[in-house]
């Protein structure tokens, strides 16, 4: 399937990248890309340390693939363990930032 790819101006295209490999595994795209065996399209967070540590390389500067949701999933909020409160309301704080300037309706604070 083509990736779908948004440019920083608010361009998007559409690019053909056949491959002779799949996976239903992220971790196993991420490893072959590791070992020199192609491009893979994945989030920023998923190759960050890659990137830092210049194990890969970003070859599309100016462009992504789009965001992504981060959910949560978690029982009923009326009594959430302390350290779950902690983790979801550092989830909101890192995430909905970036999700509020970019006018996503879907943010929704657990």
């Amino acid at each position: 399937a083509p990736w779908r790819l948004h440019g920083a101006d608010g361009r998007t295209a559409e690019l053909d990248a056949p491959a002779r490999l799949h996976a239903d595994s992220g971790d196993a795209v991420h490893d072959w890309a590791l070992s020199g065996f192609g491009i893979m399209l994945k989030s920023a967070i998923d190759v960050a340390d890659d990137l830092a540590s210049r194990r890969l390389e970003r070859v599309l500067p100016g462009w992504h693939g789009g965001d992504a949701p981060v959910v949560a999933l978690h029982p009923s909020a009326r009594h959430l363990p302390l350290k779950t409160r902690v983790l979801l309301d550092a989830l909101v704080a890192r995430f909905a930032p970036s999700a509020t300037e970019a006018g996503n309706p879907a943010l929704r604070q657990a």
